[in-house]
């Protein structure tokens, strides 16, 4: 069961417990990918851990000392916020169009622009969470490994985003073992857009048609196994107690 955190990890076994089910097993999409990817290689990139993320951001700040963050570089919320931003502009696989877009609406949007670029250069020698998505992909090319024994089929629970990386990852291990994804489905088209987008194109990934049922009902997608992924509206989460 792929989790969002180990909080919720924590209530999906519980809830699990209840009727009885066992040898259910809830990881990380970060987990997944460390068990796909395996050990990484004698002088392959490193983890991109938050204190390295924190340093880059402040180096990047310092080097970017043009105005308008000259006099500002050393707050911890200005980081604090631009740490926030790179994160959101690594999950896109080429970030040049968001970036140019930026810039384009003014002083500080430019800054923050050309900031994230020099943190781009400085953190280049790490892998991020999409990156590390990116290499675990890569990875379950080898038909060699033995990576499908150890995972099983897989249960996404109410993801709270896929990126593209993610997917990418997703449809390569859908081809060597069943996928199975759970996701929210509020009956609120604003609330539902992106829910929806990402289950359009996590179907493509993986090669299945999506099902479109009554304006409030569930998303779903089936495909034969091996690959399999069904995509589902809840109407209710776990109690929490």
């Amino acid at each position: 069961m792929v989790v969002t955190s180990p909080y919720i990890g924590a209530i999906v076994r519980r809830s699990l417990a209840e009727p009885g089910c066992v040898n259910v097993h809830t990881v990380t999409l970060r987990q997944v990918a460390a068990s796909v990817a395996g050990r990484q290689p004698e002088g392959a990139k490193g983890q991109l851990t938050g204190v390295l993320e924190g340093a880059a951001t402040r180096l990047a700040l310092r080097d970017a000392a043009a105005a308008p963050f000259s006099t500002v570089a050393h707050h911890q919320s200005l980081q604090d916020r631009l740490g926030g931003l790179f994160r959101e502009l690594r999950h896109l696989d080429e970030p040049t169009v968001a970036l140019d877009a930026l810039a384009s609406r003014g002083t500080v949007p430019q800054a923050a622009a050309a900031t994230f670029r020099r943190f781009a250069e400085l953190s280049a020698d790490f892998y991020d969470v999409p990156g590390f998505a990116r290499i675990a992909a890569a990875a379950a090319e080898d038909r060699g490994s033995a990576w499908v024994d150890g995972l099983g089929a897989l249960v996404l629970y109410l993801p709270s985003r896929l990126d593209a990386a993610e997917i990418a990852m997703l449809a390569r291990l859908g081809s060597r073992l069943p996928v199975l994804a759970a996701l929210p489905h509020l009956g609120e088209a604003a609330a539902d857009g992106l829910m929806v987008e990402t289950a359009e194109q996590l179907a493509t990934a993986l090669g299945a048609t999506l099902e479109r049922h009554a304006p409030r009902g569930p998303l779903r997608v089936e495909r034969a196994p091996p690959a399999s992924l069904r995509l589902h509206g809840l109407d209710k989460l776990p109690r929490r107690r």
